[in-house]
């Protein structure tokens, strides 16, 4: 079973936690993050290989590729 995750906040704990372990762990990948800074989505996905940066919470939450969400 895989599980998509996606991030809700681009600070520090899931920039140097959360999404290195997320995507190292077997199963497991970061598919979007959500931040109300569009760079700073789009720098946070860049980091970490996550396909989709998002600044709206309704578009992160909305994605078929998110099974579950980090807060």
């Amino acid at each position: 079973m895989s599980i998509g995750w996606g991030i809700v906040g681009a600070g520090m704990l899931a920039d140097t936690a959360f999404a290195p372990a997320a995507q190292a762990a077997a199963g497991n990948h970061v598919q979007a993050v959500f931040s109300r800074s569009p760079t700073r989505a789009a720098e946070f996905a860049a980091r970490h290989d996550v396909p989709r940066a998002c600044t709206s919470y309704h578009d992160l939450l909305d994605d078929p590729e998110v099974d579950a969400v980090y807060v």
